[in-house]
């Protein structure tokens, strides 16, 4: 759901026109006079805009001119709070915010593009309610809406279970023919285009949030970086100044200018020494930073070597299964074949078995015969 940004609360409040302080004088007055109309406000509404049109020039003045007055002090006050923080601070928080809005707009879009897409069907509590409404309504003048609705809501409660499954049959037979007429629209035209539409969002989305992550990652960089060399840096010590000896105190009051030379020479050194100490830790930031950076590519080789390992391994494993099985059913059709062998080889024993039988009766009977003659 696409969402307005909260009004800023410390903000003056925006005047009221002539109509609003027109509304604002004379709806007690009209209320009073149609009690019936207290709960429906759209039709006090148009009331009071036929009122409002129906007035006379004269008539308009009042409101009118009080109007522009609380119009010029609005315009005062906000001239004085846009130059606070607090407008500042409100601002940046508005942009962020529409900046998310923008995205789910292009959501919102989207469903723009499928118009006649089928609706859900109601359910069997709306479809009860829609039929009590107006009951309760007649029955009862005066309730708002929200009333209207627990009252329904009690009623549906205590309804009995037959009239209820009536309500749940008629709610399954809406449901059956969304489902059939939603198969249909995915077979059209425009729920395609949807879907190319959706696709092409889906790419820009990840492009932006790529974009943004990597803005995100500078930002941090930077303020490590910036973190990092101020902890590098050594603080400045103050060291007390040593009390000089009696002996040095009387060669400063004989001597001034030579002392005054070695009080300059270790300030030099000291120039010297934070110089060269701060080019170490620079160094040493260095040194470090690389070696992170080592570390992290040497993991990454790691990785891809054991993901193309296992890869290997997978395929090897899967080469050897295939064989397997191909070993396997050869193995098995081999002994089909031998098992079909013996059951050919006893079929041509028997045929041959017969053979003989019939050849040694026909001799016999060959023997008789000749016998007989």
């Amino acid at each position: 759901m696409v969402r307005k940004f909260a009004a800023d609360p410390n903000a003056p409040k925006r005047p009221s026109t002539a109509y609003f302080l027109f509304m604002q004088a004379k709806r007690p007055a009209v209320v009073a006079e149609n009690p019936e109309l207290r709960s429906n406000i759209a039709a006090v509404a148009k009331l009071m805009g036929q009122m409002y049109k129906a007035l006379t020039p004269e008539q308009l003045t009042p409101y009118s001119e009080r109007a522009a007055e609380l119009k010029a002090e609005y315009d005062a006050k906000m001239a004085e709070y846009t130059q606070t923080e607090g407008y500042k601070t409100y601002n940046l928080a508005k942009k962020e915010f529409m900046a998310q809005q923008k995205k789910l707009a292009s959501k919102a879009n989207l469903k723009k593009l499928q118009p006649n897409r089928p609706r859900k069907p109601f359910t069997a509590f709306m479809l009860f309610s829609a039929d009590q409404r107006p009951v309760v309504a007649n029955e009862q003048p005066g309730l708002a809406i929200t009333e209207v609705a627990k009252v329904i809501g009690a009623q549906w409660q205590t309804l009995e279970a037959d009239k209820k499954a009536a309500y749940g049959d008629a709610a399954n037979e809406l449901k059956a023919e969304y489902a059939r007429k939603l198969q249909e629209y995915f077979e059209t035209d425009e729920y395609k285009n949807y879907l190319a539409a959706k696709a092409e969002a889906d790419k820009a989305a990840k492009v932006e949030k790529k974009t943004d992550d990597h803005a995100k990652t500078t930002k941090e960089a930077s303020a490590g970086k910036k973190k990092a060399v101020k902890a590098s840096k050594p603080e400045k010590v103050i060291k007390p100044k040593k009390a000089p000896k009696p002996e040095e105190a009387k060669a400063q009051v004989s001597k001034p200018k030579k002392a005054v030379k070695k009080v300059k020479k270790p300030a030099k050194k000291a120039k010297t020494v934070k110089k060269t100490k701060k080019a170490k830790t620079a160094k040493k930031a260095k040194t470090v930073k690389k070696a992170k950076t080592a570390k992290k590519a040497k993991k990454a080789k790691k990785v891809t070597k054991a993901k193309k390992s296992s890869k290997k391994t997978a395929k090897k494993t899967n080469k050897k299964r295939k064989a397997t099985k191909g070993k396997k059913s050869a193995k098995k059709a081999k002994k089909a074949k031998k098992a079909k062998k013996p059951k050919k080889t006893a079929k041509k024993a028997a045929k041959k078995a017969s053979k003989a039988k019939k050849a040694k009766k026909v001799k016999k009977s060959k023997k008789v015969k000749k016998s007989q003659k």
